[in-house]
């Protein structure tokens, strides 16, 4: 129950980073060496969803702010902040990216016939009244982040895994969070279902986002903004390296 709580705050108890409801370690120093060149994860997005799709997104945000739960309404509060203001304003063309990406996974979900969705496959852990909308909303989605990095003060943030091999459980670049307990359904979705409903576009999206907010708003007080930034710099790179050898 304790951990759950610090879950739904995007907070762990030991003062580490939260990320996607994952704490995520790294044995390297921030800022030890120059991250992987990224991949342009927009360039292989295998199609765009049109109005069919953004309709589609903004019914599943839609019904996940109805439900106005306790998640939401922290969210709320924070989008009202100068702060979450800021970087909205600075990283309006990933948040666009963000949202393009999620209305492609939207489309394919529906029409799809597979019983796995990227909503519900993170709610269970952060909203679990809820079927997951907020991520398939970009400006929610950067919402989480504040908690998650201490307004990005936090000085220790730690490094990636692959999201991947959390969904289909086929690599071991989950296993610090299967050992933890509380991934619900580690290693559940098939690696078809993940690459075919393209859920890296959501995942790409959200570490292009956080990049982008960390390069508006990163103030760390002992490692200087340009090590800070450098992190999420490899984590983008190391998610997308990690789905396009699945997938491509």
């Amino acid at each position: 129950e304790k951990l759950m709580l610090f879950v739904l705050l995007g907070v762990a108890s030991s003062g580490q980073e939260v990320q996607r409801g994952l704490l995520f370690g790294s044995s390297e120093p921030v800022g030890s060496s120059p991250p992987p060149a990224p991949i342009n994860a927009a360039a292989v997005m295998p199609f765009f969803a049109g109005a069919d799709g953004e309709d589609c997104r903004l019914a599943a945000v839609n019904e996940w702010k109805a439900a106005n739960t306790t998640l939401k309404r922290s969210l709320d509060a924070v989008m009202e902040t100068d702060l979450y203001k800021t970087a909205q304003a600075y990283c309006q063309p990933e948040m666009e990216q963000y949202n393009t990406g999620a209305a492609v996974v939207c489309v394919l979900e529906r029409d799809g016939t597979h019983p796995w969705s990227y909503g519900r496959f993170w709610a269970l852990i952060t909203d679990s009244e809820t079927r997951g909308g907020l991520y398939f909303d970009a400006a929610y989605d950067l919402a989480t982040m504040f908690a998650q990095t201490a307004d990005f003060t936090a000085d220790e943030p730690l490094g990636a895994v692959c999201l991947a091999d959390c969904y289909h459980g086929l690599g071991s670049g989950c296993d610090v969070y299967k050992n933890q307990g509380w991934l619900i359904d580690y290693g559940l979705v098939t690696k078809e279902n993940y690459c075919e409903y393209e859920w890296a576009n959501i995942d790409n999206g959200y570490n292009d986002l956080k990049l982008c907010a960390s390069k508006a708003i990163a103030a760390p007080t002992t490692i200087t903004k340009l090590e800070y930034v450098n992190f999420y710099r490899g984590i983008k790179a190391t998610e997308e390296d990690c789905w396009y050898k699945y997938c491509h």
